[in-house]
């Protein structure tokens, strides 16, 4: 009786672990339309055939471990807001200002650099925090920019309401930005230069507007979940993944297939 006993508990022991041990090889990621970073299909929430660089890297460092990757677009908001609960395993090409309570490991999946954009007449030029008090900027809610001053400035302009700062929250921001631009609802907005440059060249816009300066280059992550005790184990893993990447030579093959370069060996 008492083996028959150890053996149905044994069986949900395993039943239950091997239960555990699916959910943990399943990775929810989430992040916005970013092309060449993350690049959706027409299809709303569906990766492209070419999914960007960031996803590729990830896919490389967690499916050859056996760990199964499902991606997510919700608003960026949301994205933080349900990762940071545990609902998804992490957020894709993040600042660490973002969410600074998110697990991140000690390498970086790149580097973001975020510009300026102006309707291609405009005259005004970035030079300090103190330049944008002569227009309405607009931003993505929830994004950093530069994990300083221009957050900074973001933050107390927003919260003061007086119309220098306007955010929006859609999943697609950036059309949404240069709608706003084009609308002469906001005089200048703020994206990252790869992704600006790839959304003007994909919708026959190039040349109607112009870069208006530049902030400085900032690393950008994976953040995982706060709330879920694998993600230091996650962080960990990536951190490895992209050193063998490094030192295989796929992470160049990877960043070369969208034109770009290794962010430590430019």
């Amino acid at each position: 009786m008492a083996q028959k006993i150890f053996r149905i508990v044994l069986t949900i022991v395993l039943i239950t672990g091997l239960s555990m041990h699916a959910r943990a090889d399943t990775l929810i990621l989430v992040s916005g339309d970013w092309c060449p970073l993350i690049c959706e299909s027409e299809k709303p929430g569906v990766l492209a055939k070419n999914p960007g660089v960031v996803v590729e890297i990830v896919k490389a460092i967690f499916e050859e471990k056996g760990h199964r990757i499902i991606y997510g677009a919700p608003p960026w908001s949301r994205a933080i807001f349900e990762t940071r609960k545990g609902n998804y395993t992490g957020i894709l090409a993040a600042l660490k200002n973002d969410a600074p309570d998110f697990i991140y490991p000690e390498e970086p999946v790149g580097t973001n650099r975020m510009c300026f954009y102006v309707k291609a007449a405009n005259p005004w030029r970035y030079q300090g925090t103190d330049s944008l008090t002569t227009l309405v900027l607009g931003v993505v809610q929830d994004y950093a920019y530069d994990n300083g001053q221009v957050d900074e400035y973001i933050k107390q302009n927003r919260s003061a309401q007086n119309g220098l700062v306007q955010a929006v929250a859609s999943k697609n921001g950036l059309a949404q930005n240069f709608n706003n631009l084009e609308l002469n609802r906001v005089t200048a907005i703020l994206d990252e230069y790869r992704v600006v440059d790839w959304y003007l060249k994909n919708n026959n816009l190039t040349g109607k507007y112009q870069q208006a300066g530049c902030l400085e280059e900032v690393k950008m992550y994976v953040g995982f979940s706060p709330a879920l005790e694998q993600s230091p184990r996650y962080a960990t893993l990536f951190s490895q993944g992209i050193k063998a990447l490094r030192r295989s030579g796929r992470l160049q093959a990877i960043l070369a297939k969208y034109g770009l370069k290794d962010w430590k060996n430019p």
